[in-house]
């Protein structure tokens, strides 16, 4: 290690002693932030030092469940993991966990260590280059942050830059049941591993379809079967572009609001899964880092070790316990992500105590229109409606053209009063469903820590800091 990575390193470690001895916010990537401007190359000259990596995971939806499968099957394969964890997944908070492993001697040239990161949709190309993941996994591509991204094309291409760095000794692993994830493999010199649903047991889905068109000539694709958004099996009957075979599957899906069951099918073999988690975006997740994983030379017993014990991450149907009732946290950011909310309260029958804090704050998006593209006439009976947030009554004004009786929703835009009043209605034994934005549900965990008395996730907090962590 040369001297110009030695000084970032030292004075990057500094940077975020002081940081968060002052509670100034910014610890988890601020090491990051400093040892970038200090040697622009130190993402590369740490990640050469996984011998077992890295791998690079990217999604609209999803990527920060899917890394934390992954950690959890790799923890169960005893490899040492380098990781994002707190969901900076920016350059410099790449830059940041690979730091933290080089500081606990995760990065020794070791071959019990992986480098699993979590990587922003825009920030792939500018991260790949140095990273040389030796798997890249990318979940899906939907419409989000439309005054960052635009749509869906742009985010597709921003990726596609990033696979132009990659090697070709690379494997890609792809969504085989979203037609922009696997059109990305067809001219790619690498070589493809496709996961996907051989049903999903419920029929075509409603909801926001981002992508209706054959992306080779331009007409309509047709599908056999649709599960959610533009996910399913398609073809395209002008052209022949068609759903690619996916190697990692899933069958026998049974779903409940407590956990998600199904048939692992892959090429090693088949495992039966139980998931800690519902909804049928779970699933995907659960496929995509079970892909990764054996792309990575990972066994399939510890695939499915890794998926049983995994736990849920922070935010993404986390359930805290507030004396004796249950919060269920489901993070929401765009019209996909809250479709699959409203759908996963469908699981199961019988009415739902829910709180909708829509904030409109840089690393949620300040463009609220996708809230109008949301399937809202689908939320059927609740208990209690609640809405909060700096959008609040955007979000009742959209709830009351969604058919909603206006007398049955509660407005109020401070998220403290509406959580505990929200939470004094139920009754005891119930639970809330909370459906938050992603600074929202930064601020609505803080209430949490206080009123539940459990632990401070100071990292996802600070993960706010230069739109880090932005809601996957």
């Amino acid at each position: 290690m040369n001297l110009k990575t030695k000084v970032a390193l030292a004075t990057g470690y500094l940077g975020g002693r002081v940081s968060r001895a002052l509670h100034l916010g910014g610890g988890t990537s601020l090491p990051g932030a400093i040892a970038l401007r200090l040697d622009a190359d130190i993402i590369g000259r740490l990640a050469e030092r996984l011998d077992r990596g890295p791998v690079l995971i990217t999604a609209t939806n999803g990527k920060t469940t899917t890394a934390n499968m992954l950690a959890s099957i790799c923890r169960a394969e005893q490899l040492k993991v380098v990781h994002n964890a707190a969901g900076a997944n920016l350059a410099f908070g790449v830059a940041a966990a690979l730091m933290a492993g080089e500081k606990q001697g995760l990065t020794a040239d070791t071959d019990e260590t992986i480098g699993l990161f979590e990587v922003d949709e825009a920030t792939v190309k500018n991260v790949t280059g140095q990273l040389k993941p030796q798997v890249f996994t990318v979940g899906n591509i939907f419409r989000d942050q439309l005054d960052r991204f635009g749509e869906v094309d742009e985010t597709a291409r921003l990726i596609a830059q990033g696979i132009d760095f990659l090697d070709d000794r690379a494997t890609l692993v792809l969504n085989a049941d979203d037609p922009r994830v696997a059109a990305l493999g067809r001219e790619a010199s690498q070589s493809t591993l496709y996961f996907g649903l051989e049903t999903a047991g419920t029929g075509a889905q409603g909801g926001a379809q981002d992508s209706k068109d054959c992306l080779i000539c331009g007409e309509p694709l047709v599908y056999s079967e649709r599960y959610f958004s533009h996910l399913g099996k398609y073809a395209c009957q002008n052209c022949g572009f068609t759903r690619p075979p996916p190697a990692v599957t899933a069958i026998n899906l049974k779903l409940s609001l407590s956990e998600t069951k199904f048939t692992l099918v892959t090429p090693s073999g088949e495992a039966e899964v139980v998931l800690p988690v519902p909804a049928l975006y779970n699933v995907y997740n659960a496929l995509a880092a079970a892909a990764a994983a054996l792309a990575s030379g990972i066994s399939l017993n510890s695939v499915v070790s890794g998926l049983n014990d995994f736990t849920p991450a922070f935010g993404r149907f986390e359930t805290i316990t507030v004396a004796d009732r249950r919060v269920r946290l489901m993070l929401i950011k765009n019209p996909t992500g809250f479709d699959q909310a409203i759908e996963a309260l469908h699981i199961e029958t019988g009415p739902k105590n829910i709180l909708i804090a829509i904030n409109d704050n840089l690393a949620d998006g300040t463009d609220v229109s996708w809230l109008w593209d949301v399937g809202l006439e689908r939320l059927g009976p609740t208990g209690i409606l609640a809405v909060s947030g700096t959008r609040a009554y955007d979000m009742a004004v959209r709830l009351k053209y969604a058919g909603v009786a206006e007398a049955t929703v509660t407005v109020e835009p401070d998220l403290g009063v509406a959580l505990e009043s929200a939470l004094s209605a139920v009754p005891p034994g119930s639970e809330l469903f909370v459906l938050p934005t992603y600074t929202a549900l930064l601020d609505l965990r803080r209430h949490l820590e206080k009123v539940a008395g459990v632990s401070a996730f100071w990292s996802a907090r600070e993960a706010t800091a230069g739109r880090e962590g932005g809601a996957s």
